[in-house]
């Protein structure tokens, strides 16, 4: 993480950072412009508003971050995501990678969000859950 103070030298030697993008949990670099804004928490650009706790100044420091902190957490919950019964009841959105599995009532998709097409869309039923479960743990242990 980058210390508000040290973000705002940065910005005003418009350098490049790191940061984590928790929508597709990637890590996307950035140039810094002059007109960014940084408080305590956060952080805004014309390309992106985070929380500084996702901002790092080297790759490596965004990696490690990346697979031993906060991040790790997210990895267990797509690994071990929601029983059917919990997920049905109202609309559900999975993000992990550059992937959405949207759940509702009616259907069952994953979205290929980088191409934006459907690879998986099911009538909603408990099997077809699962089946989609287990593609999204494939294509989740592929990526990472």
């Amino acid at each position: 993480m980058i210390l508000p103070k040290r973000l705002k030298i940065l910005i005003r030697n418009r350098a490049k950072i790191y940061y984590i993008n928790m929508n597709v949990l990637n890590i996307f670099q950035v140039k810094l412009q002059k007109g960014d804004f940084v408080n305590n928490f956060t952080f805004c650009s014309k390309e992106i508003q985070t929380q500084i706790k996702y901002l790092f100044e080297t790759k490596e420091e965004a990696e490690h971050y990346f697979n031993f902190g906060e991040i790790q957490k997210h990895h267990a919950e797509i690994l071990s995501l929601p029983p059917f019964e919990e997920v049905i009841s109202s609309k559900t959105l999975i993000y992990f990678n550059n992937y959405v599995l949207n759940i509702n009532k009616k259907q069952i998709s994953l979205i290929d969000l980088k191409d934006v097409v459907a690879i998986f869309s099911k009538k909603s039923s408990k099997e077809n859950y699962s089946e989609a479960c287990l593609l999204c743990k494939k294509l989740y242990l592929k990526v990472v």
